[in-house]
């Protein structure tokens, strides 16, 4: 999973929707633009909760099948409320509802 800012949308390889038992609806939106002035073909869209340390939202997830993993984007990232980032810490809290949740040492975020 990675957590990326400079997404506008949450999308998730095919393989990830697939394991998870997400069921792909049609969605407007075909394709999307990635950060090397291509576009990334969109299969559909899922309506899902992801719950982070007991909180659930309902997020909107493109589905794609050439990408491998989920982006949260910024899209997610609003819906969670009022965050802060502790990096040295390695801590983040979500203000409106009281979620915080701690990050192991050595632990990584997205791919190598």
């Amino acid at each position: 999973m990675l957590i990326d800012t400079g997404s506008d949308i949450s999308i998730a390889g095919e393989d990830v929707a697939r394991k998870m038992g997400w069921t792909i609806h049609h969605h407007h939106t075909k394709e999307v633009s990635v950060t090397n002035n291509e576009t990334m073909a969109s299969l559909g869209a899922t309506l899902v909760v992801l719950s982070v340390a007991g909180h659930g939202v309902e997020s909107e997830i493109l589905i794609a099948p050439e990408l491998d993993g989920l982006i949260l984007g910024i899209d997610w990232l609003r819906s969670q409320g009022t965050i802060w980032w502790d990096f040295d810490q390695r801590r983040n809290s979500a203000d409106a509802t009281g979620l915080s949740y701690r990050k192991k040492p050595n632990h990584r975020i997205g791919p190598a």
